[in-house]
């Protein structure tokens, strides 16, 4: 029996990362001030008591002034001592003559290094707490400018000890305190980092399960907020892609169900020996149309994936507008004449302009052919040029339906109709017009439309005249 090892699961949370680097380099300096400030406090107790203890002597110094006799040196070895300081006294010749307890070693030693120096103030020796066993001062006893004795003074290394043990008791639970607030601190801020980027997770989660319906609610005021809206206007424009991509698929289905029909159908009348000429030519014809409507669909859709792949170029030249424009206006007469519709020419000069006429007459005939499908018989469409010194303007106007306000906002998305009934008599998937603006922005012009519902519609397309990079 073969045992399956579980995959272990990952708990490297981006809290817990955050939380512990914080922590880390926050402890490091904490640690680091904390030390600095023990040292800099333990040095300056140190200090302080050999400067009380060095008070002291001078005090009893200048109370034997005068009167440096054994009564007063009694008193003041009475009165000086406690239980961790020592005195001792010595005459003018540095002999000692009395001390408030046995003189050790450590003591004779600090007393000589005292003497050594010989410089007639009071001054104390270089103590180190851990090292040395007392502390120790030299305070001179002065009669008339004279010295006539020396006050030692010696200080336990244990006193001093347990200041220091005292204290590093109450500084180590400042450290333990101040760790573990910094600690909870952290972990507070990184969860509240981390909550909005725990959200923003759940929803790209959501996205690629394709729920689109995607409210994260982050409201920190910052790049996390923007983020989240960011990602919010990504579900959105997901969910509108998605709708559109449907739609379009539709479309296609429906617009190559519509003439492979035909095609099919009339191609089994054909099989028939008892059919005419006449409707054998018939029959033929609409196979050819049906087959011409086929090949533009996959043309435009071929078109279309060029242009989103930025893989389409144009080849710009120099134009005059007036035989361009009157071509377009010939090859348009085959549709527009079937509704007894006119199409006037305004603004045709002798002008030129640089661009590419393939595309151009391309864009051209898509909006005429977008104004003839809603305009109504014996009306008038204008195809109008007009030029500045930068720019030129092409217009196409008709006195059609007109589009709604809504609709506006759409008509140049891709895969998108106004006319959702898809009728072979409207006809189109709605590719025309994203075309005609995928091409206008490749000349790095712009469209723009005016439009109201039943008073036709204007749509304008600007480009630059001159050559440009």
């Amino acid at each position: 029996m073969v045992t399956k090892l579980k995959p272990k699961i990952k708990t490297n949370k981006l809290s817990v990362k955050m939380a512990f680097t914080f922590f880390s380099v926050i402890f490091i300096i904490e640690i680091t001030l904390f030390v600095i400030l023990y040292f800099v406090v333990i040095n300056s107790m140190v200090s302080q008591e050999i400067n009380n203890l060095l008070y002291r002597g001078d005090g009893y110094a200048r109370m034997m002034q005068g009167d440096f006799t054994e009564k007063n040196i009694n008193n003041a070895i009475n009165t000086g001592i406690d239980d961790h300081s020592a005195m001792v006294i010595e005459n003018n010749i540095k002999q000692i003559i009395k001390s408030s307890r046995k003189i050790d070693n450590e003591m004779l030693k600090h007393i000589s290094e005292l003497q050594n120096n010989a410089r007639n103030v009071s001054e104390s020796l270089d103590f180190h707490w851990v090292g040395d066993k007392y502390a120790a001062t030299s305070s001179p006893i002065f009669e008339k400018n004279k010295k006539i004795g020396t006050i030692y003074m010696f200080l336990d290394r244990s006193y001093i000890q347990q200041l220091v043990f005292n204290f590093s008791k109450v500084f180590i639970l400042i450290v333990l305190l101040s760790s573990l607030i910094t600690i909870l601190l952290l972990v507070y801020l990184s969860k509240v980092i981390t909550r909005p980027l725990i959200k923003i997770k759940e929803g790209t989660e959501k996205i690629t399960q394709g729920n689109y319906s995607l409210s994260l609610d982050i409201n920190t005021h910052d790049e996390l907020h923007d983020l989240a809206r960011s990602i919010e206007e990504l579900s959105t424009k997901l969910n509108l892609v998605k709708k559109e991509r449907n739609e379009f698929l539709a479309s296609i289905a429906h617009e190559l169900r519509t003439p492979l029909t035909f095609i099919r159908g009339y191609a089994d009348i054909l099989k028939r020996p008892t059919i005419t000429s006449v409707e054998k030519l018939e029959y033929i014809t609409i196979i050819q149309e049906e087959t011409d409507r086929l090949t533009q669909l996959l043309e435009n859709l071929m078109m279309l994936a060029q242009l989103e792949e930025h893989e389409f170029k144009i080849n710009k030249i120099e134009v005059n507008l007036k035989p361009f424009i009157e071509n377009v206006k010939k090859k348009s007469s085959t549709f527009i004449s079937q509704k007894n519709i006119s199409l006037e020419l305004k603004g045709i000069g002798n002008i030129s302009a640089i661009f590419d006429p393939t595309r151009m007459e391309q864009v051209l005939i898509n909006l005429l052919m977008n104004a003839f499908k809603y305009s109504k018989e014996n009306s008038k469409i204008i195809l109008e040029v007009k030029q500045n010194e930068n720019f030129i303007t092409f217009i196409v106007k008709d006195e059609g339906e007109g589009i709604s306000e809504h609709e506006l906002k759409h008509i140049f998305d891709h895969f998108y109709r106004i006319d959702k009934s898809r009728t072979r008599k409207s006809g189109g998937v709605g590719l025309g017009l994203a075309i005609v603006k995928q091409i206008t922005e490749l000349h790095k012009g712009r469209v723009f439309v005016n439009s109201k519902l039943n008073s036709g519609t204007e749509i304008q397309i600007i480009i630059p005249s001159k050559k440009t990079h």
